[in-house]
């Protein structure tokens, strides 16, 4: 009874006239491009006695990105909530630290610092069934940000050692 009751209910009332067709008014589509490139180097300053060798590293990056989403937020074919956002970004990176072993190799050590600058830029664009409600939300963000540290590892046994460090950011 049941069967024949759900086939009945299906013939005069189909919950899907295009069932291949999906729920969704956009299709909605995320983009990113990112880029980036970084460059190290070492540099040998040379052997200052109970320091040891003390070598110079560098290394500076920079890269970005761009990222587009368009998303149907209510899964239906009508608008009732859609999305679309844009953003872009990039940074900019620099480090510089010496290092240093001694003679013996019990003794290591570093000083070095380094600096951050990022920007970003961000759009969305809130879409609804009444047009005088959708909301544009934008922003901007900027980040500058260094940092200077030392450290010092001393092995004074065979099975024990010493770390010590600082930073300042």
């Amino acid at each position: 009874a049941a069967n024949v009751l759900l086939a009945n209910n299906l013939v005069t009332r189909p919950l899907d006239l295009e069932p291949y067709r999906g729920d969704y008014n956009r299709v909605g589509q995320t983009t990113r491009d990112t880029w980036g490139t970084s460059l190290n180097g070492r540099i040998f300053l040379g052997d200052f006695g109970r320091l040891g060798e003390v070598e110079l590293e560098t290394i500076s990056g920079y890269d970005g990105h761009s990222r587009s989403r368009d998303t149907d937020q209510d899964f239906t074919p009508d608008v009732l909530f859609e999305i679309e956002q844009d953003d872009d970004g990039w940074q900019f990176f620099q480090e510089l630290k010496a290092t240093s072993e001694s003679p013996e190799g019990s003794l290591r050590g570093e000083l070095g610092g380094y600096f951050l600058m990022e920007e970003l830029e961000y759009a969305s664009l809130s879409k609804t069934s009444v047009a005088s409600i959708d909301a544009l939300r934008t922003f901007e963000q900027s980040v500058k940000s260094f940092a200077v540290y030392a450290g010092v590892d001393w092995d004074f046994l065979d099975d024990f050692s010493l770390n010590v460090g600082a930073r300042y950011s």
